[in-house]
């Protein structure tokens, strides 16, 4: 046990609680953003199970973002768009008079903000994250955390935890679903690329190596437009279908749609792909695979075992080599 799990250990001695009775009937809003005012697309997909449980429970579920653009599109995804009843922004929460605020982000949420919640009689549950657990003057705001794991963990469990449930990932009550039309497949493969500078992103001439020898099946290249630097290295080795920097969520659900199989790094498109059941090729470098891996039968996970993977950092590699990502495609 290392000095920064037995400090938080310390602390929660302190901080002895009891997880709370899964609401019912209950106005929720899932407080849903980071320090970036992004919506991260893999783990909102990644808690579709939590959201489900939720909604069973017949309870009004509100999603607060403040990136509304992309929230949005997510809550026109099915099942989303069934959970959520809509989106709402910080202003507009205690107009909607919620009975729970479930904070799903390492966000510190203003002292003044998390005190008029409790003036209204809110309840206040959050993810176990250090942020929050060394953040002592807003404890007496918050009704409940569960305690902290500084093993590698599955953020789905991580969020069940606020109700003490624990998760059997081969139970497919916890494997995240995304409901879609089923088309005829077009593509053999679909490869997501990312910037060539990202920490995350396949090692290019493997990439190219795979393309080469399959190149009698259908291919098309996936990506937003920071890809585009990518996109030119592999398009001037071979020739290849390209949509880099011309899809947004609902045409990347469509070209996930008529693909066969899905190959991707670590990011939101593999459980994406993953939630609508295709078959799904993750490369792994700097993250924690068994923290972020996508749920499903048909998820293949490769990463680089004799590769540096220290760094648990995915802006800058230490040993500047970027070694993690020299991964052999493999679909076997």
């Amino acid at each position: 046990m290392n000095v920064k799990q037995k400090l938080i250990d310390f602390i929660m001695l302190f901080r002895v609680m009891t997880p709370p009775e899964i609401p019912k009937n209950k106005t929720i809003v899932i407080l849903f953003t980071n320090k970036n005012k992004n919506l991260p697309l893999g783990e909102f997909i990644i808690r579709e199970p939590f959201f489900r449980m939720l909604h069973r429970r017949k309870n009004k579920l509100l999603l607060m973002s403040e990136d509304l653009k992309q929230g949005k599109q997510l809550l026109n995804i099915s099942p989303f768009n069934y959970y959520f009843k809509k989106l709402t922004s910080y202003s507009r929460i205690l107009a909607e008079k919620p009975d729970v605020i479930i904070n799903l982000q390492t966000k510190r949420y203003p002292s003044r903000w998390l005190k008029q919640f409790k003036q209204k009689k809110i309840k206040i549950y959050m993810q176990a994250h250090p942020e929050l657990l060394f953040d002592f003057k807003n404890w007496k705001f918050v009704d409940y955390f569960p305690k902290y794991f500084v093993s590698p963990r599955y953020e789905l469990q991580r969020t069940f935890d606020i109700f003490g449930i624990t998760c059997n990932f081969n139970n497919p009550t916890f494997i995240p679903k995304i409901n879609y039309q089923k088309k005829k497949i077009k593509y053999d493969y679909a490869i997501n690329l990312l910037n060539c500078g990202s920490m995350k992103s396949w090692n290019t001439e493997k990439l190219i190596d795979f393309i080469e020898i399959n190149k009698s099946k259908k291919m098309i290249l996936i990506g937003d437009k920071n890809a585009k630097n990518q996109e030119k290295q592999i398009l001037d080795a071979v020739k290849v279908k390209s949509e880099v920097g011309k899809q947004n969520l609902n045409k990347l659900i469509d070209t996930i749609n008529i693909s066969k199989t899905i190959i991707t790094p670590d990011t939101g498109t593999a459980h994406l792909a993953a939630a609508m059941g295709k078959k799904v090729i993750v490369g792994y470098g700097p993250t924690e695979i068994e923290r972020w891996k996508p749920l499903g039968k048909n998820v293949i996970q490769l990463y680089n075992k004799k590769g540096c993977r220290d760094c648990r950092e995915t802006r800058f590699c230490k040993i500047r080599t970027r070694e993690c990502m020299d991964i052999k495609l493999n679909c076997e």
